[in-house]
């Protein structure tokens, strides 16, 4: 079964629930700032809803409707690098050192963002690949939702 795009969104709220939010407390914990890993992860999420929307239309054309999963880990990587652009992005009237992202500064090392995004973006695309049909043996005859009135 193919995921729907609400399936899509609560499988990546799920996952970043379950999996991204125990992770990033690791990485809050090394922090300097403790909530900006916390952040960076809302962002994310918010930034895979709007990706979402986007991949189910363009899924549209493909005759099976899914991505094959080399085409959705390649698609993290476009997902973290248009984040890390963001985080890096300023306006002249925005304070110093102060990105367009609220709570994110433009001083966040390019190595701690990436090891954080990455740690998070490979657990979950194997978690999603493996564990989902382990524990929900039903996800993916519902289009990927898990709160379907099982």
């Amino acid at each position: 079964m193919t995921p729907t795009l609400y399936g899509r969104w609560q499988t990546r709220l799920f996952l970043m629930l379950v999996i991204g939010v125990p992770i990033t407390a690791l990485f809050a914990l090394r922090s300097p700032v403790w909530n900006i890993p916390f952040i960076l992860l809302g962002y994310a999420l918010i930034l895979g809803f709007s990706w979402d929307v986007l991949y189910d239309f363009v899924m549209t054309w493909r005759w099976n409707r899914d991505w094959p999963p080399v085409l959705a880990f390649f698609a993290g990587g476009i997902e973290g690098c248009f984040l890390w652009m963001l985080t890096n992005f300023t306006l002249d009237r925005l304070p110093p050192n102060q990105s367009i992202l609220l709570g994110i500064p433009t001083t966040l090392r390019v190595s701690d963002f990436w090891f954080h995004y990455s740690a998070v973006w490979i657990t979950i695309f194997i978690a999603s690949l493996c564990l989902m049909h382990i524990l929900t043996p039903r996800w993916r005859y519902r289009g990927g939702q898990w709160m379907a009135g099982w």
